[in-house]
């Protein structure tokens, strides 16, 4: 699996994320319930048209966050191969 295209910014704080923890901690990460919960309340406003400018913000942190996540475990998945 290859490395998702990411900011050069995010690159150097991935590749100190990969030294400090395991391929496999990496990969066993699972955001905690109350944040996948508030991610989906979110998904929800944004479906209704709903979001206020601040959770339309938040809403777009968390999908940089889940595209960095993406890219961590992808090169984490690398580094088993």
């Amino acid at each position: 699996m290859g490395t998702p295209t990411i900011n050069p910014a995010y690159s150097s704080f991935l590749d100190f994320v990969m030294q400090k923890a395991t391929p496999e901690d990496i990969l066993a990460y699972q955001m905690p319930e109350a944040e996948q919960q508030r991610i989906i309340e979110l998904l929800e406003k944004q479906d209704e048209d709903a979001l206020t400018v601040e959770e339309a913000e938040e809403l777009q942190e968390i999908k940089m966050m889940d595209r960095m996540l993406l890219a961590l475990k992808a090169r984490a998945l690398d580094a088993l191969d």
